[in-house]
């Protein structure tokens, strides 16, 4: 059996679009807390602005209208689980 953690970096990743009230946007990856850049058109937001969920897979937020919603973040992919196992033997 063989599982892996990966990680990475999401640079400039495109939530959505703002609709002048607080939403919650999905990311693409599971962010690390502390690692995450919010920017509502370019402009970086106060980590006082916004919240990241406590799994780390989505993030809420309220912005402008039309406003375009990007994160920058390291990531972690899920740990792995087995949820079944099954083994042949033969003689």
């Amino acid at each position: 059996i063989c599982m892996e953690t990966v990680s990475g970096t999401s640079e400039d990743e495109e939530l959505g679009i703002g609709t002048g009230q607080i939403r919650t946007y999905l990311l693409a990856h599971i962010a690390k807390a502390g690692t995450m850049d919010l920017r509502v058109d370019g402009i970086v937001l106060p980590a006082s602005a916004w919240l990241l969920a406590e799994d780390g897979k989505s993030v809420r937020v309220s912005a402008a209208k039309k406003a375009v919603i990007t994160a920058n973040y390291e990531w972690i992919s899920e740990t792995p689980i087995v949820y079944q196992f099954a083994s042949l033997f033969a003689e």
